[in-house]
């Protein structure tokens, strides 16, 4: 008891600082060689401190990860109460898609038949002479020069 009284009289009012008697007498302690031994409340206190802020942190994380799964889950929520109810939506949404889809096929089941007809006319045109037979033999002739010159057939 007198040791702990002792003690508080070292201690200035704010009790964090030595007095400077006691400072004096802290370090005349130390020079003689005499160990100074940590109090015995000390590792209990930082044990418990280093508790409480693990507890803490292990707090926060679980907040943060409530936080989360409640913001999911409300979205989930928002997606289902927007989503269409009955079934006759989703039905008119499947028929526009396939007659969607039919008119794509008709209009590409009609390009390539303009696309054939018109390489049919141009064929025709080429055989019937005018510039596009013209043009159409004059490749022919200069393809068989050039392989009668590499050597690979004679010329016509």
């Amino acid at each position: 008891m007198r040791e702990r009284e002792r003690e508080r009289k070292n201690y200035t009012q704010d009790g964090d600082t030595l007095t400077e008697e006691a400072l004096a007498g802290l370090l005349a302690r130390i020079e003689a060689g005499e160990l100074l031994h940590a109090p015995a409340r000390l590792k209990d206190e930082t044990l418990a401190l280093v508790r409480r802020e693990r507890r803490r942190e292990a707090d926060r994380r679980l907040l943060v990860y409530r936080a989360k799964v409640l913001t999911a889950m409300a979205a989930a929520m928002a997606v289902l109460i927007f989503m269409p109810a009955d079934r006759a939506a989703g039905a008119e949404l499947s028929y526009n898609l396939q007659r969607e889809q039919e008119e794509l096929e008709e209009m590409t089941v009609r390009r390539r038949m303009s696309v054939e007809a018109e390489w049919e006319r141009h064929l025709a045109r080429q055989e019937r002479g005018g510039p596009e037979g013209f043009c159409g033999k004059m490749r022919e002739r200069i393809e068989s020069i050039g392989a009668h010159l590499s050597g690979k057939t004679a010329p016509r």
